[in-house]
């Protein structure tokens, strides 16, 4: 019970802080609509990563938050919700959560161009078992950027288009 009530805790205070970070990113993109990926990077957080609509900050070495700071970013995190929620696959990085504005995920690490081979052999499997699950319109798995590794397994971990 001492153990289930201190992981309830931890995780108010991390949700607590990914909603201060998550304001802080949406801000920063309003206040600055000309160039919101350099004022995002100004704030200083953990950022893995930016894209045309979200960014990626590490919060420990198990999780990420993919925080939306346009309309387009909400769209990729309720479409990759929604997938993992689906398809469950082992194929894809695990979604945990989705909250307000961000959704929480598994930790990758970037897959880089060593994995290119593993990446090919998983593309037609992937796209099989998002169609099989319904989705109509397939994500970008050609980029290598949207590949990583998680628990030593090549993995889609940008599946939100």
């Amino acid at each position: 019970m001492k153990l289930l009530l201190e992981n309830w805790k931890r995780y108010l205070s991390e949700s607590h802080n990914i909603s201060h970070m998550a304001m802080d990113i949406r801000d920063a993109a309003d206040e600055y609509p000309e160039d919101p990926k350099f004022a995002i990077k100004q704030l200083g957080y953990n950022i893995l990563g930016i894209g045309q609509g979200r960014v990626i900050v590490k919060i420990d070495n198990n999780t990420v938050a993919k925080i939306a700071y346009n309309d387009n970013g909400v769209e990729q995190n309720e479409q990759e919700y929604s997938i993992w929620n689906r398809t469950k696959s082992n194929l894809l990085v695990p979604v945990y959560d989705k909250l307000d504005g961000y959704i929480t995920a598994a930790f990758a690490l970037p897959c880089g161009e060593d994995c290119e081979g593993e990446i090919e052999k998983r593309k037609n499997i992937v796209r099989k078992e998002l169609a099989n699950a319904g989705v109509q319109s397939l994500v970008d798995i050609h980029n290598l950027m949207n590949w990583g590794i998680h628990k030593g397994e090549v993995k889609l971990l940008d599946y939100g288009s």
